[in-house]
Order: C-alpha cells, then structure tokens, then sequence
C-alpha cells in the first residue's frame, strides 16, 4: 500500500469513528432524559444501574470499534 493509500483509509476510518460517536452521543443524549427523570413505580436505583451498564456497554463497544479499525 502506498502513503496516499493509507491517508485514504485513515480518513474512511475516522469518519467511520465520528459516526459511530455521534451515534453513542445522540444515544447518551436520549438515556439522560430517562436518567433524569423521576419514575417513582420503576426500580429507581436499580434502574439508574441498568443506564450506566448500558451506557458502558455502548462506550466499551465504541472502544473496540476504534481499536480494531486502527490496527
């Protein structure tokens, strides 16, 4: 692969890392409205744990992304 090769991939797969981030950030967005608001008939703590878990979960996932499509 050339040095103009790699620029071109190197700049697909950033792209690719911006969009799966705007993706966890708009997700994120829409769990905060669920986190802040106040359910008192839904498990309360155990609920806000199942948000972090999933957020987490989504935030692992971004990192593998971005580790598996830098190597």
């Amino acid at each position: 692969m050339g040095v103009e090769d790699l620029l071109q991939k190197h700049s697909i797969i950033e792209s690719d890392i911006a969009i799966v981030g705007a993706r966890v950030e708009a997700i994120n967005t829409q769990a905060q409205t669920f986190v802040d608001a106040d359910f008192p008939d839904v498990g309360g703590e155990r609920q806000d744990c199942r948000v972090m878990w999933k957020q987490a979960t989504l935030e692992d996932g971004l990192d593998f992304f971005m580790v598996e499509n830098l190597m």
